[in-house]
C-alpha cells in the first residue's frame, strides 16, 4: 500500500485518515491547527519544515508516495512551497478544495446588506473587522448596539462617527496594527463572540481571521467572493484514490441494498438546504407528498418560481436544522452539505446528502406515482442511464396495470348493474 502525508485543515480530512488507515496505508499528518486534532490512535504526526529544500528533502527521507494537501494556511506560499518540494522529490502533490473554490471556514455573501440579514436571522455576539462605509448597514440589525463589536482605526474622528451611528464606545476595538489569528482568537472568545465578518476583495484577504473563527468556534462571513482555487473537490479525490491507489470506501465495498421504508410526510416538517437545479428537483419531489417543505440558499436557481415552498434567502447557519423532521441537503457545495450533514445528525434529526450516500440516514429514491399508487426505485448514482430508462418502464408499466384495472372494474359494474336490472 501507498504511503501518504496529510497536511490537516478542511472538513473532511480526518476522514480521509481514516479511510486510508483502514485500507492498510501508511499515513503521517502535518497540522497547524490550535488545539491539535483528536486523531486516530498511530497516527503520526510531522512537523513541517520551514524551506522547500528542507521539505523535499524530508519528503524523499520518509519515501512518501503521495501528498494530500487538506489545509487551511493562512500564506499562500505555503502550497507553492509544498508543490515545489513534491516536484523535486518526484512525489505526487493532490490539492483538496471545495466545490466551487469556497473557503470551507466560512459562509459568503455578496453585500454589507445580506451580511447584515445573515446577523439579523442570529443571536450571539458577532466581531466586524468592516470600514465605515460596511458599518452603516449594520445598524439594522436588531440590538446591533450590544452585540456588535467593530475593529476600527483608532482615530478620534473615525470612532466619533460610529458612535453618532449608535454603536456602543465600549464595544469598539481600536487597533493601529491588523490582528493575527492568535489576536483574533482571543478577542472572539472575550467578547463571546459565535460570529465574525470580514470583507474580501477579488478572493484575497480574511484568511487569517476565518482560522481564527474556527479555532474560537465561531463562524465566519465574508462579503466578497471566494478565489477560484485549483484542486481535487472531495469526491473528486475519493475517485483519483480508488482509481490509482485501489483505495475505496467502505460503503463502496459492501454495496450492501436500502430497506425500502415508506413514510408520511403529510404532517412533517422538512428542510431542504440549496438553491441549485438539483434542490429545486428534489424540492419539487417533496411538495407532492408534504406542504411543509422550507429552502435555505443564499441565491435560488429560477426553477423555484413555481414551487410553493418557503424560500428563506441567505446562507446555511449552525442551527438551522432545529426543529424540523428530516434534512436534505442538496447544496452544490458538497463541504456545505457535510456540515449540515453533521448538525442533523448531532441533533438526532435523519438527513439526506446528495451525492453522499455513504453518510446518508436514507437515499432519495427517483419516484413514479399515479393516484395513490407509488412506486420508488433506488439505483446507484453512478448508473444514471439505467436510472432513466428503468423510471420510465415503472411508469408505463404502472400506468397501463392500472388502466387495464380501470377498465377491468368499469365492465364488472356493467355486468352487476345487468345482472340486478
Amino acid at each position: 500500500m501507498a504511503n501518504f502525508l496529510i497536511f490537516l485543515g478542511m472538513a473532511g480530512s480526518k476522514d480521509l485518515i481514516d479511510l486510508l488507515m483502514q485500507s492498510g496505508s501508511e499515513v503521517c499528518v502535518s497540522t497547524t491547527q490550535h488545539p491539535m486534532p483528536v486523531l486516530p490512535k498511530g497516527t503520526a504526526v510531522l512537523k513541517e519544515p520551514e524551506t522547500a529544500d528542507e521539505l523535499a528533502t524530508l519528503l524523499q527521507s520518509l519515501q512518501f508516495d503521495c501528498v494530500i494537501d487538506a489545509s487551511l494556511d493562512p500564506c499562500i506560499q505555503r502550497y507553492e512551497q509544498r508543490k515545489i518540494a513534491c516536484t523535486f522529490s518526484d512525489i505526487r502533490y493532490l490539492r483538496l478544495v471545495n466545490s466551487a473554490g469556497c473557503n470551507e471556514a466560512c459562509v459568503y455573501v455578496d453585500s454589507a446588506e445580506k451580511a447584515a440579514g445573515v446577523l439579523s436571522a442570529t443571536t450571539g455576539n458577532a466581531l466586524l473587522f468592516l470600514g465605515l462605509p460596511e458599518l452603516e448597514a449594520f445598524t439594522k440589525v436588531p440590538n446591533f448596539s450590544g452585540r456588535l463589536y467593530p475593529c476600527v482605526k483608532p482615530s478620534p474622528a473615525v470612532i466619533d462617527q460610529c458612535i453618532s451611528m449608535g454603536f456602543k464606545q465600549e464595544n469598539m476595538i481600536a487597533m493601529d496594527k491588523g490582528f493575527s489569528r492568535e489576536l483574533t482568537c482571543a478577542v472572539l472568545r472575550q467578547i463571546k463572540a459565535s460570529l465574525l465578518v470580514t470583507k474580501i476583495k477579488d478572493g484575497a484577504g480574511g484568511t487569517e481571521q476565518f482560522m481564527a473563527a474556527r479555532d474560537a468556534d465561531a463562524t465566519a462571513i465574508a462579503i466578497g467572493h471566494p478565489s477560484n482555487e485549483q484542486g481535487f473537490t472531495y469526491p473528486e479525490l475519493l475517485e483519483l484514490l480508488e482509481r490509482n491507489y485501489g483505495i475505496s470506501s467502505p460503503s463502496k465495498q459492501t454495496g450492501g441494498p436500502y430497506f425500502p421504508l415508506f413514510v408520511d410526510l403529510q404532517d412533517k416538517k422538512l428542510l431542504v438546504i440549496g438553491g441549485g437545479a438539483a434542490a429545486a428537483k428534489r424540492t419539487e419531489t417533496l411538495l407532492r407528498f408534504c406542504h411543509h417543505v422550507s429552502v435555505i440558499a443564499p441565491q435560488f436557481d429560477r426553477a423555484f418560481d413555481r414551487l410553493e415552498a418557503v424560500r428563506i434567502e441567505r446562507p446555511y447557519m449552525h442551527g438551522d436544522c432545529k426543529g424540523y423532521d428530516y434534512i436534505f441537503a442538496v447544496a452544490d457545495n458538497q463541504e456545505i452539505n457535510r456540515v449540515v450533514g453533521e448538525d442533523a445528525k448531532g441533533l438526532h434529526i435523519s438527513v439526506y446528502l446528495e451525492n453522499i450516500s455513504e453518510d446518508s440516514d436514507f437515499l432519495f429514491p427517483d419516484i413514479t406515482r399515479k393516484g395513490t399508487v407509488v412506486v420508488g426505485a433506488c439505483v446507484p448514482e453512478r448508473d444514471k442511464k439505467l436510472r432513466q430508462s428503468l423510471i420510465q418502464a415503472i411508469g408505463e408499466r404502472l400506468e397501463a396495470m392500472l388502466s387495464k384495472k380501470k377498465t377491468g372494474d368499469t365492465k364488472e359494474k356493467h355486468k352487476e348493474k345487468k345482472d340486478n336490472g
